[in-house]
């Protein structure tokens, strides 16, 4: 059918074909690893977030609740004698804070015991 001259320099354009295409993929796949990289540090964040989400939840309502009672003791119109230093706020605010660090303790203990099942 085809001359022999003819069928090899088509083997040999088929040859530099095959090579070009290999290396298109590979700069392909390269390309790809670069561009994954910013996605794959926001997935990384996105699931530290739903990992930290249920502990900020808890911590939000004592948080409150202290800042709260932070801004009403030490209003600007009160005298001095009557304002409580933040040393005191903060003792007056501990049971909550424990309080809350408890309720972390067992929400992890509750969450271990059911991944284990």
């Amino acid at each position: 059918m085809y001359p022999s001259g003819q069928l090899s320099e088509l083997a040999a354009r088929k040859t530099i074909l095959q090579a070009r295409i290999a290396v298109r993929r590979w700069e392909c796949a390269v390309a790809a690893v670069e561009l994954a990289r910013p996605i794959a540090a926001v997935d990384r964040g996105v699931a530290a977030w739903h990992q930290l989400l249920p502990i900020v939840k808890l911590l939000a309502v004592p948080v409150g609740v202290w800042l709260a009672r932070l801004s009403q003791r030490s209003t600007p119109l009160e005298p001095e004698a009557k304002r409580n230093g933040k040393v005191a706020a903060a003792l007056a605010a501990l049971p909550l804070i424990l309080q809350a660090v408890k309720l972390v303790q067992e929400f992890r203990a509750i969450r271990q015991s059911r991944a284990r099942v």
